[in-house]
């Protein structure tokens, strides 16, 4: 069982930088997960991490654990040496641990030497910031949008949304757009990209209603950066 957790260990460690670079420049897709929009390889560096948590922790259980039966061995050699084994083991865990999540960022920071891919300590956001900026979303008219209201389910209609970014970024900004829900919605782009040049110039996402939804559907358009922050326009169609 031992042998068997550090074989998995070591086999996280040497294959683990790959599966989390994989996912660089990964945007929106609704497709890639059933009933979701995030993408799969958004989720293989989060799983990566929280399995090298699991392993940690473990392996520091196992410590205090085989402690436990040192104090309590009462000389008995043969508890004494399984305790000191045991210990030996759980230290070789942690330090194998370590080493695999050293080589995540490591791996990352060389094969992304301008810090525009995933930084496995950032949880999947972009650039080399620690929070990624938010974003500041008008209608055509410049004023603030949460949402549109479809008066007619039964036609056809189209929506701009302006998108800038509420502060200016360090590096280069990517905001993925998608949507999901009822409503057949479509945008006509999958990204945006912002620099420290133009991240206060909107820049347009054009979203199309194809007439065929039903009252009282409702739809999202989903603008997100990096991991965490994300943000939705929400459309309603009108009861009739």
């Amino acid at each position: 069982m031992k042998r068997l957790f550090l074989l998995a260990t070591l086999l996280l460690c040497l294959f683990g930088p790959a599966l989390a670079l994989a996912q660089t420049n990964s945007t929106i897709n609704p497709g890639d997960l059933p009933g979701s929009n995030i993408t799969l390889t958004e989720v293989l560096p989060a799983v990566i991490r929280y399995f090298l948590m699991i392993i940690a922790f473990t392996a520091f259980l196992g410590f205090i654990y085989s402690g436990f039966i040192l104090i309590t061995s009462g000389g008995d050699p043969a508890k004494a040496q399984l305790a000191h084994k045991n210990m030996l083991w759980a230290i070789i865990g942690i330090v194998i641990t370590l080493i695999s999540y050293t080589v995540l960022v490591v791996a990352s920071n060389l094969l992304n030497p301008d810090n525009s891919g995933i930084n496995p300590l950032n949880n999947g956001q972009t650039g080399g910031s620690a929070v990624a900026p938010t974003v500041s979303l008008t209608d055509g008219s410049g004023v603030p949008l949460t949402g549109y209201s479809i008066d007619n389910a039964n036609s056809s209609a189209v929506f701009p949304i302006k998108v800038t970014l509420a502060s200016k970024p360090d590096t280069t900004v990517a905001v993925a757009v998608g949507h999901d829900g009822e409503l057949p919605l479509t945008v006509d782009t999958s990204s945006l990209t912002f620099t420290p040049d133009n991240w206060d110039r909107a820049q347009q996402v054009t979203v199309t209603y194809s007439g065929d939804g039903q009252p009282t559907q409702k739809g999202r358009v989903l603008l997100k950066i990096g991991g965490n922050q994300s943000q939705s326009v929400l459309f309603t169609a009108a009861s009739l």
